[in-house]
């Protein structure tokens, strides 16, 4: 071509290909309904697989956050992730499926819907009671107090609310194991404690409960 530049070169195409992602949370789900509640923390250090349908394999672990994410992938393939459990927290069970699968495609090019629930196999509690001698101990016709609030907080980042039965009585199940737990008693109007108002547990493999942190509560 008779006008063309002889300094120029138009045959160096570029190719842009788009690609997916996907992923989301690995969670601590307190009560177990496989739904990330509000105050429920993510869990760190979990492996998170990736397998598509051409068999290609990937790996990454959840954030300290508990996020996991999974870019760069190809379209118009079929992706299945699945939760390394052994890599869970000792004393877990999973409260939602060990693994989820979708197509990426161009019109759908990301999924942040694989969440994963864990609950731990641990428990705290035990009795709210009306102390009338205040000696700090349970005597046998000393009643329960209802309707009291009780709080349990983790080393964790856990922390959840609830009040004592009819007897007195308070449980905090689905706990983790190795962590501590302080669980705390609220003033009530009219009764002063008779026993510290904090009291502590560290839950184990060999230890998973703990049914001792019982507060008495004597009336001004």
């Amino acid at each position: 071509d008779a006008l063309a530049d002889p300094n120029s070169n138009l045959t160096l195409d570029l190719g842009f290909q788009q690609a997916g992602q996907l992923g989301d949370t690995v969670w601590f789900d307190y009560n177990g309904d496989g739904v990330q509640d509000a105050g429920e923390p993510g869990l760190a250090n979990v492996r998170i697989t990736l397998v598509d349908n051409l068999g290609n394999t990937y790996e990454t672990w959840t954030d300290a956050t508990g996020t996991y994410t999974f870019t760069n992938l190809p379209l118009d393939r079929t992706y299945t992730t699945e939760v390394d459990v052994t890599t869970l927290p000792p004393g877990t069970v999973l409260t939602t499926p060990g693994s989820f699968t979708t197509t990426l495609t161009y019109t759908y090019m990301e999924d942040w819907t694989h969440d994963y629930g864990v609950r731990g196999l641990g428990e705290v509690g035990d009795r709210v009671w009306c102390d009338p001698n205040g000696d700090g101990i349970q005597d046998p016709l000393e009643d329960g107090l209802p309707g009291v609030v009780v709080t349990l907080t983790s080393g964790s980042g856990l922390e959840v609310t609830t009040t004592t039965g009819a007897d007195g009585l308070y449980l905090f199940p689905n706990l983790l194991l190795d962590d501590t737990y302080t669980v705390t008693v609220s003033a009530v109007p009219g009764y002063h404690p008779t026993t510290p108002g904090s009291q502590q547990a560290y839950l184990t493999f060999e230890q998973p409960v703990d049914y001792t942190l019982d507060f008495g509560l004597d009336s001004d």
